[in-house]
């Protein structure tokens, strides 16, 4: 079975967190998700982490820290996603071409099904926050 890792940001300001909505040629297409993506070989997952964001959102992180690592197994796939939390510079320029469009939910608000059972990261971590 093929073992996938993916490096993932949680961006909070305020009472809000930042998604991004996957573009119509990506897999999950439509849906809202947190940014980030696939680590290359040989690549370090904090490397990952900021390729991704600055990729996707054209910024750079300004500070995070680890969340947690969750492990998804599909059919054909193992998924070891790293979930980062942590703060980027103002300015997004999003890359059109993964995504279709990012908006800042508030927490009451965010998507009933998003992207990779993202839900489930967010409720765990906004359940450590408390």
């Amino acid at each position: 079975m093929k073992k996938i890792q993916t490096a993932n940001l949680i961006a909070i300001r305020r009472s809000e967190i930042l998604l991004v909505k996957r573009s119509k040629d990506q897999e999950e297409c439509g849906r809202w998700s947190l940014p980030g993506g696939t680590k290359y070989d040989n690549e370090q997952i904090t490397d990952t982490l900021s390729r991704e964001i600055e990729e996707e959102l054209g910024v750079s992180i300004i500070k995070y820290g680890l969340f947690e690592k969750y492990i998804f197994a599909e059919l054909e796939k193992i998924i070891e996603a790293y979930y980062f939390f942590g703060e980027i510079a103002n300015g997004i320029h999003l890359n059109k071409t993964e995504l279709s469009a990012y908006k800042w939910f508030s927490f009451k608000d965010i998507p009933k099904k998003l992207a990779y059972s993202q839900n489930i990261v967010i409720a765990d971590f906004l359940n450590s926050r408390e």
